[in-house]
């Protein structure tokens, strides 16, 4: 099972369940999909809780994306990343390590992450005012602190 925003793009849907796994729909907002996973978890004890970006292993896996590009292209000196929840953001700077720019894109509504970094403490998600639905969403605690302690340089993108 996977708990989807009910307002989810029709191809992201179509690609969860083509892949097998059961959508369960939840509102846009943090707060019911923390409700709604809630549910799920308890009325299935075998299930398995697969954060999208606050965990150590999908920052881990975000930053492969960043390493296969300075892989193969070699020589950047700036990366823009989207950074909704943070973990692409995360993994990507630990991927960086100094050596280039990281600058994190997020709409003007959707500033969470730029005010978390610019004040040093973790601001709440922004009510869901973006079409880019992976941007709906909190920065995580540990991509949070992962950011702010990282040598990143470079800083926000908005439009």
């Amino acid at each position: 099972m996977v708990v989807v925003p009910k307002g989810a793009r029709p191809e992201k849907r179509s690609a969860i369940e083509r892949l097998g796994a059961e959508i369960v729909d939840c509102e846009e907002d943090l707060a019911d999909r923390e409700a709604v996973l809630a549910k799920v978890m308890a009325s299935q004890p075998e299930a398995a809780f697969v954060p999208p970006y606050d965990h150590s292993d999908i920052v881990a896996g975000q930053g492969t994306a960043a390493l296969e590009l300075v892989e193969e292209v070699g020589g950047l000196d700036q990366l823009w990343v989207p950074v909704g929840g943070g973990g692409l953001a995360a993994g990507t700077t630990i991927v960086a390590n100094g050596e280039m720019d990281v600058v994190c894109a997020e709409p003007e509504l959707a500033r969470d992450a730029h005010d978390s970094l610019t004040t040093g403490e973790l601001q709440p998600a922004m009510p869901p005012c973006t079409v880019a639905d992976g941007l709906r969403t909190a920065l995580g605690k540990l991509n949070f602190e992962i950011l702010r302690k990282s040598k990143r340089r470079g800083g926000f993108g908005r439009r």
